[in-house]
């Protein structure tokens, strides 16, 4: 993958094409659809070197292992990749993505945001994905769609849990 980002220059080169073309609306469409396939077959990759990588670490010879002691066999062998969740707009399920997507992806300082944002938009179906289907895909973007998920989906949740918990207490306290 180290790879594939550094020959991408694809937005060094699109940028100087719209430079010299004023209309850019005729831009927009194909950089949108170049992108999200792009980053579609970025993630299809990612995902065929983890499984491989997988099978072949499975694939510890015992006598070796034994050799190197036990210690030594937790180092060598690699967890499963673990899927990213997706998020369907249900608030009861907000916390778990939230905590997931922000360890695996957010967090991770090695992808660019315009890979972070294709990631967040392939994570989402329903309400959520409704929710930032307009934006095109632009690493600006990225921080505008995770705030407006977070205002939506963590604000109201909050919101909604401290209401009930002081309903609870005047309840709990026989005021009405």
């Amino acid at each position: 993958m180290g790879r594939l980002k550094k020959i991408w220059k694809y937005n060094e080169i699109q940028d100087r094409l719209e430079s010299i073309d004023c209309d850019s609306s005729k831009h927009d469409e194909f950089r949108n659809n170049f992108e999200t396939k792009f980053y579609d077959l970025n993630v299809k990759m990612q995902r065929i070197i983890d499984e491989h990588d997988a099978k072949s670490s499975e694939q510890v010879n015992p006598t070796d292992a034994l050799e190197q002691g036990s210690s030594n066999l937790h180092k060598s062998l690699k967890l499963p990749a673990i899927k990213l969740p997706i998020f369907p707009g249900q608030y009861n399920c907000w916390i778990g993505f939230s905590d997931m997507f922000k360890v695996m992806i957010h967090e991770n300082h090695n992808l660019p945001e315009i890979q972070e944002f294709h990631y967040l938009k392939s994570s989402l179906s329903g309400e959520a994905e409704r929710l930032v289907s307009n934006l095109p895909m632009t690493a600006n973007n990225y921080t505008i769609a995770l705030k407006l998920l977070v205002e939506r989906y963590e604000k109201r949740l909050i919101a909604t849990s401290h209401s009930t918990a002081v309903r609870i207490e005047t309840v709990a306290s026989g005021v009405c």
